[in-house]
Order: structure tokens, then sequence, then C-alpha cells
């Protein structure tokens, strides 16, 4: 069995407008993916596709479509090209605790027959309920103790205190070893500005490290959330940062996108209920949750497509034109009902 859990740390370090640095204990996880339905056999506590201690859901990871995680990750490869070559996968991850799971960056280690990483895939969650995905494929030069060395642009919003320009810089040490180092680099122009380090010491994942894991870190998994929270609340309010406000996604690799919240599906329904009055030609638009509507008659006319990323649409384009109401003045009034 290849999969680990690893038990060590992780470490923000702000360097820019302010200095800000934090270090919390971690635990996670790495999965062979090709073991997961093993796991789910030979461990009590661990449940793969069901409600267990610990468990591993596809539907958490990469596309949201139908499927399991490897086949999902397969047609992310075939889109990039690195599909065929890739032999074995290694999940590092946080699972659900008691079916309750915030994970804000998943790594997938793709390894050729070889057992050669040939790329990392980086599924990142933001706390709008977004996430994006980084197919990492052209390495760079390795570095003394990272094998693994990759950049990219930066295209998805995670923290408000940063906008959505510069590039990351991964350095990925060799997992198979025992030991985890993931070392990130956030620049913007010739600045670095932020540094993220998750560190940890692998143990082979057996049912009697998974419960000893569990009794020495029994909060470790749900506290995740409460300390972003924290810490961007001595951000804003110790420190004084400005906040970026969220942009609509502008990548084809932003997979999911924010769940609607009351005004934004009040705003579809009455957008919907306008285009069902065409008569003539049709419209197509694929929503932000990716579902495809067809308004209108095809064939009757000219047809078109539209493609929404950002729920704020209905307001901000429709609703507010037709109606006079701003969102603000909607959530008045809703929170008065």
């Amino acid at each position: 069995m290849r999969s680990m859990i690893f038990t060590g740390k992780v470490m923000h370090a702000r360097a820019w407008p302010v200095r800000h640095r934090f270090q919390y204990p971690l635990y996670f996880y790495s999965f062979d993916l090709d073991e997961l339905p093993e796991l789910d056999r030979t461990i009590p506590l661990f449940g793969y596709n069901r409600i267990r201690p610990v468990s591993i859901h596809d539907r958490n990871y990469l596309l949201p479509e139908p499927g399991n995680i490897r086949s999902k990750l397969d047609r992310i490869l075939a889109m990039s090209g690195d599909g065929d070559e890739i032999c074995t996968v290694d999940l590092v991850t946080s699972a659900r605790y008691f079916h309750y799971v915030f994970n804000p960056v998943s790594f997938f280690y793709c390894y050729g027959s070889d057992a050669a990483l040939k790329c990392v895939v980086v599924q990142v969650n933001n706390t709008f309920g977004e996430m994006h995905i980084y197919v990492l494929r052209e390495g760079l030069e390795p570095r003394p103790g990272y094998p693994g060395h990759y950049s990219t642009e930066k295209a998805f919003h995670v923290s408000p205190f940063f906008d959505r320009k510069g590039s990351y810089e991964f350095l990925f040490s060799d997992i198979r070893k025992g030991e985890l180092d993931i070392l990130i680099h956030y620049r913007q122009g010739k600045y670095l500005v932020f540094v993220a380090r998750l560190q940890g010491t692998s143990s082979p994942l057996n049912a009697s490290s998974m419960l000893s894991t569990l009794v020495r870190h029994p909060l470790a998994a749900v506290l995740t959330m409460p300390r972003i929270l924290w810490q961007a609340g001595r951000l804003r309010f110790q420190k004084h940062l400005p906040v970026f406000h969220k942009s609509p996604p502008i990548s084809a690799m932003t997979v999911r996108s924010a769940p609607p919240g009351p005004v934004e599906r009040m705003g579809r329904r009455a957008f919907s209920s306008f285009l069902t009055r065409m008569e003539k030609g049709s419209l197509s638009i694929t929503f932000p949750d990716s579902r495809e509507v067809t308004f209108g008659r095809p064939g009757s006319g000219k047809t078109a497509g539209l493609i929404v990323r950002d729920t704020q649409f209905y307001f901000s384009r429709f609703v507010r034109k037709h109606t006079g109401v701003s969102p603000a003045e909607y959530r008045r009034r809703f929170s008065m009902r």
C-alpha cells in the first residue's frame, strides 16, 4: 500500500504590503487513487463515497460531473495532452471528518510508468465555494530537495487581500520517500509577496495509524475555516489591509462557481421568465453551474449564445434595469420578511 498519513504543519507568510505570519499543526493524507476501494474495505474508520468518520467522495474533486476521481483527472489531463503518460496518482488532501471538510488546496501527483513525476494537478477552493484547477506540466530546473518545480500565472481569486495579478512558483519534494514539503511562492512582478509551506512526516495508512491520528488531533480537520476567518479578521481590523472584491471567473479551468444566494436565485428566475417569452430566434445560455438552457424557438430566426460567469449578472444587467430595485434594496426587503 502506498497511501500514507502525513503529520506536520502549514505555514503562511505575507511580506507585502504588511508582514504577517502564522503556523498551525495539521495532518493530511496521501491516497493512491487506485487503492481507495481497498482502503474502504480494510479500514473500518474510512469510507469511499459513503459516510464514515473519515471519508473521500468523488464529488468533492475536479469536474462537477459524474465519474470517479481518476476518470475525471484523466479527462483533465487528456485536454492538456498528458493523459496517456500517467500510470499512478497520489492525492494529497484533507479527507472529510465526520462528513465535514473544507479543503483550500489538494495536490494530484501524477507518475509515469517509470515512476517519475510527470506533472502535478492543483485543485484550489476558495471560501466563496469556487474551485479552480492548475495543471503543472512544464517543469523548471529541479532545486535541491525539490524534484518537482513549476510555475503558472495566477488565474483565480483566493485571498480578499490580494488581487488576481501575479504568478505562482511551486516546489514539491518526493513524497514517496516519506517526507512531504510543498513550497509555494506568490510573486507580483519581481516582488515575492507571499509564501505558503506544507510539511509533514509520513506513517503508513492503516486502521491503527488513522485511529491514532484522530485521537491526537480530534479538532484539526474542523479548525481550517475558523482559522482562515481569524487570520482574515486580524489582517482587516488589526493591520487595516484593503479588500479586493472578488471578480467574476475568467478561466475555463475555474470548474465550479459560487452557489447563488437568495438575491441571485430571484434574479435568475426573473431573467429566465423573461426569456421564455421569446417568439423568434433562440438564445442558448450556459449558467455558472455549467447547466445549458436554450430559450426561444430554434430554427425560427437568428441564434446566439451567452455564457454567464457571475451570478451578480442577473441583477446588475437585468433585474435592476427592469424593476429599478438594487441588490442592496432587495436584501433590505428580504431581511424584513
